[in-house]
């Protein structure tokens, strides 16, 4: 719209362009008398639609292993991110507590340990270490149960494999508790690695909240 004293003269008539105040799209003239263009109801409504689309869309792994995979992969686990993990975090807690009930009933028994090589030098540590390891083995399925709640007991549940991790290697290597051990403890540093940073690319939440329990 252009002000009234600017509007153009053909042969005598005066030419108004007259445009309703409703007009979707078209704003008030503004004191200047110039058109401003103003989005839509609906052109907003859509873009709003369009970003929450794109914010709440859960990454894949795969997407972090291009050109520069590396740096991407390396960044993903330092800033708690929500993705798409390539397995669900409650069925791998539930099997890896599985796994240490099956590990618990196999230290009860010094001739099947004895057999793959496991040298405990007393029996009744094995069987300590047995009712430990069937602790954990509820806590962990107990935990997938509900993962949004209990999520921290298996994080701090990484922090025991990391231990049993330092303990059993190098006591394999260098001790005489058998070279089994090291598989042992490799497979506990990995199943601690998956639980302290898998958790938080799942959920959501940071190490922070984790460790302190706020994941309410």
């Amino acid at each position: 719209l252009v002000s009234r004293s600017c509007l153009p003269v053909v042969t005598g008539i005066e030419l108004r362009w007259e445009i309703h105040g409703n007009v979707q799209g078209v704003p008030a003239a503004s004191e200047g008398g110039q058109l401003h263009h103003r989005p839509s109801h609906g052109a907003i409504a859509g873009a709003i639609k369009r970003k929450q689309i794109l914010s709440d869309q859960p990454v894949t792994a795969p997407a972090y292993f291009g050109r520069r995979g590396f740096f991407l992969a390396f960044y993903s686990f330092l800033v708690p991110r929500k993705i798409k993990m390539p397995f669900k975090m409650t069925h791998f807690i539930f099997w890896s507590g599985v796994y240490n009930a099956g590990l618990a009933v196999f230290l009860l028994y010094p001739p099947l340990y004895g057999a793959v090589g496991l040298i405990i030098c007393d029996p009744v540590w094995g069987w300590l270490i047995s009712g430990f390891l069937g602790f954990t083995s509820a806590v962990l399925i107990l935990a997938s149960r509900d993962l949004h709640r209990r999520a921290s007991l298996v994080y701090w549940e990484s922090i025991l494999r990391y231990i049993a991790a330092i303990v059993l290697i190098p006591a394999a290597l260098f001790g005489d508790i058998g070279l089994i051990a090291v598989p042992l403890g490799l497979g506990d540093l990995s199943i601690g690695l998956v639980y302290m940073f898998g958790l938080p690319k799942e959920l959501g939440f940071s190490h922070s909240d984790l460790l302190c329990d706020r994941c309410g």
